[in-house]
């Protein structure tokens, strides 16, 4: 018979599916439009036909070749029928041959001195595969763009296509243009576009340090899906990859980078052909070119090189919610809000914090969280073991992949509840609610100093449960409020994760399950029994208890 205990699980539970549908909806990418579609707008079809024209027969194309050679002419072509000025950039590289640059500009009646806008991908190809998404899609995403572009005023600045040859053989063509060419020491906005699969979203996912006054005049720009966040931007900034981008940055230009990664096991094989190359990637990348492209291409951008050293190192902390909008503040706001968040749960949880067994339950709560990331890495890492010496998993990254994740992480959430329901069951829900959001808003300060682009993962619901433990509102509607309020955040992230790093890394996924279900904590002590009737071990009644 269904029990009233039971009901917070199930809303708490229907929410995170909901957003986990929503999650897997807006990583597809947005519905692909026809060659039919209105001039003014981007369409995946028209960029399909230029795709096509561009690759003909989908032989691998890498610097130095035939089949380079003949994708660039027919790329100068394209370029010219759309009524560009092109320059072919010649660079001699030792030991890997000649490079070929394209940079193609919007003739406008005044070239001015103003910072220029560049549009930017690679044309070339590994010798393994073909190239359609990487970066065949890009390039014909960014032909489009101009194409549509051209149906409205022309730009005011400089607007250039810069498309590299050698990317794939060590970034060459960037690092020839940026050493070589008269434009390399000039300060640009560059929209850079790659991709590293065949499907997914355009997520942006890097940009250049000092991005505050550029967020704060895109962020209303984004297509929807509008998929981004400093959270990615923190964890690019440690990885060791790079892209055309990074020599970019490096020599002061500022900019984003775009990229879909969704079938990444296809990424540099020859199975990176056209015909599994998803449009709504296509349609994606164009979206986000187009929109950008408009908020900038007649703005001013002098803020973006703004000579005070203070807002050139200004950074934001901002982040999608769930793809329906942008979220962005100052990166400087981080420590002071996540100190009010702490101050806010201390404050609003005072009486229990006197109480011994609060602070024995953050004790266990601590215990629950690290036997539960322990155990569960030490499990996934074994099955991950297994899969390899087993060779069911070859590659890092793999088409069923996604099917050993999901084991992942089902053994992480039954060792989490298994752990919790033994050890916090004892505890009143005031307690332990009391001990994961203390945890949490410790966890937000941390970040906070640490690693600001991520914080508002934990901070953002530490500041709701600093809020909730202030307002008359019993522990349970709060849980289940601030469940869903972590789970809008928390869910994408946890389901890009395996897209983003293949299925391997068993132990990343235990402390991501770990962290994503720490909120439903408070709801054990109810569905247990401890608290019959609505009230606490204490004798409280849970309604009348605020968070």
């Amino acid at each position: 018979m269904f029990s009233r205990r039971r009901l917070p699980w199930c809303v708490s539970l229907a929410a995170v599916a909901l957003i986990l549908l929503a999650a897997w909806h807006q990583y597809r990418g947005p519905t692909p439009k026809a060659v039919d579609a209105p001039l003014d707008q981007f369409s995946a079809g028209r960029a399909l036909l230029v795709l096509e024209r561009l690759l003909g027969d989908q032989s691998p194309h890498p610097m130095g070749s035939e089949a380079n050679r003949a994708v660039r002419e027919r790329l100068l072509d394209e370029l010219r029928a759309l009524g560009l000025e092109v320059e072919v950039q010649v660079a001699e590289v030792n030991r890997l041959g000649t490079c070929h640059n394209l940079l193609a500009s919007w003739p406008i009646e005044s070239m001015s001195e103003a910072q220029p806008l560049v549009l930017a991908s690679h044309y070339d190809s590994v010798p393994e595969g073909p190239g359609a998404a990487d970066a065949g899609s890009c390039v014909a995403a960014l032909l489009e763009t101009v194409r549509a572009l051209k149906q409205g005023p022309p730009p005011t600045r400089p607007f250039l296509v810069l498309l590299t040859d050698g990317e794939e053989l060590g970034l060459v063509g960037a690092r020839e243009f940026i050493r070589e060419h008269r434009l390399g020491t000039r300060e640009a906005v560059v929209l850079n576009f790659d991709a590293r699969g065949t499907s997914g979203a355009s997520i942006m996912y890097e940009t250049h340090a000092g991005n505050l006054p550029l967020i704060r005049h895109v962020a209303g720009h984004f297509p929807r899906p509008a998929l981004c966040g400093s959270a990615f931007v923190t964890i690019y900034r440690l990885l060791p990859n790079d892209t055309d981008f990074t020599i970019f940055r490096q020599a002061g230009w500022h900019g984003m980078n775009f990229a879909f990664i969704g079938s990444p096991h296809r990424y540099h094989t020859p199975d990176d052909r056209i015909e599994h190359l998803s449009l709504r990637s296509l349609q994606h990348h164009g979206e986000n070119a187009l929109s950008m492209s408009r908020a900038l291409m007649n703005a001013d951008l002098s803020p973006h090189f703004a000579s005070e050293e203070k807002l050139r190192q200004a950074d934001a902390v901002f982040f999608d919610v769930l793809g329906m909008f942008v979220v962005w503040f100052p990166e400087r706001w981080a420590l002071p809000l996540a100190i009010l968040a702490l101050a806010g749960v201390v404050v609003g949880r005072r009486r229990e914090l006197r109480r011994r067994s609060t602070w024995l339950a953050v004790l266990w709560t601590v215990i629950v969280v690290s036997l539960s990331m322990a155990v569960s890495t030490a499990l996934t890492l074994l099955l991950a073991l297994v899969i390899v010496v087993t060779g069911w998993l070859p590659k890092p990254f793999v088409a069923h992949g996604g099917v050993f994740v999901a084991v992942y992480y089902s053994l992480g959430t039954a060792v989490l509840f298994c752990l919790a329901h033994r050890l916090l069951r004892g505890m009143s829900t005031g307690e332990v609610w009391s001990a994961v959001w203390l945890l949490w808003s410790m966890a937000a300060l941390t970040l906070a100093t640490a690693l600001p682009g991520f914080c508002h993962v934990v901070l953002i619901p530490s500041l709701a449960a600093a809020l909730a433990s202030l307002m008359p509102l019993d522990r349970t509607r709060g849980t289940v409020l601030l469940a869903i309020v972590s789970a809008v955040l928390i869910v994408p992230l946890v389901y890009l994760l395996p897209v983003a790093l293949g299925p391997h890394p068993a132990q990343v996924y235990a402390v991501a399950i770990t962290v994503a279900w720490m909120p439903l904590f408070p709801l054990i002590g109810i569905s247990s029994g401890k608290e019959p009737n609505g009230t606490t071990r204490h004798g409280e009644s849970i309604v009348s208890d605020p968070c």
